[in-house]
């Protein structure tokens, strides 16, 4: 019986290399299946408005019916026209996940505008990268208009937690109260119903952060 030379034992061996990198590849690939789609950010654009009224009622904004969508519409499209406005949204898979509503406002002995972000809203499901990259593009537009200040209504921000928005450097800044003077008109071309009916009158208190 011929013995088998050690050259050739090495040669019914597995090629190592080729093992490695056919699993770093499988392993590259299950982590891209993995992996969420990627997300951008970018300004809001008439075709996202209704995407963005359907978040936005998710944090008790009024949801309206389909015979007063076009007037909201209208609403929305007048704010994404004001220079002094800032309006962006976050997309995934040709979906809005994620909506930012801000404007410049003048402060009483300030020579510069603070930046306060009125709205925001993210899908269900969706993780906190998108609250993230909004207010870090809030953040970064607000930087480039030379504001003073960000100001944040931080109760109604569906999706983001007071731990980012401590994250980013914003800290709680005393409590702001406003009191609505007249129930949300149901007809007229700005007005919704109100989609829990709890808005005639009632004291509504809301917790500011700023940075």
């Amino acid at each position: 019986m011929k013995r088998q030379s050690l050259r050739g034992k090495l040669s019914e061996q597995p090629d190592l290399h080729v093992l490695t990198a056919a699993a770093m590849g499988a392993a590259m690939e299950a982590a891209m299946e993995d992996a969420p789609a990627p997300l951008l950010i970018r300004p809001a654009a008439e075709q996202d408005i209704v995407g963005m009224m359907t978040l936005l009622a998710q944090t008790g904004r009024p949801r309206p019916t389909p015979d007063q969508v076009p007037a909201v519409a209208a609403i929305y499209r007048e704010w994404l026209g004001q220079a002094s406005a800032l309006a962006r949204v976050a997309e995934r898979q040709d979906q809005v996940v994620g909506v930012l509503l801000g404007a410049l406002r003048p402060r009483a002995n300030w020579l510069t505008p603070e930046l306060w972000i009125a709205d925001m809203a993210i899908a269900d499901g969706e993780a906190g990268e998108v609250g993230h990259d909004l207010l870090a593009e809030a953040l970064a537009v607000a930087a480039r208009w030379g504001c003073f200040r960000v100001a944040c209504e931080a109760a109604g921000l569906t999706g983001v937690t007071l731990g980012l928005l401590s994250d980013l450097g914003f800290a709680e800044n005393g409590q702001a109260v406003s009191l609505l003077l007249a129930p949300i008109p149901s007809l007229g071309t700005r007005g919704v119903r109100s989609a829990d009916g709890a808005h005639d009158g009632v004291p509504i208190t809301y917790r500011e952060s700023s940075v």
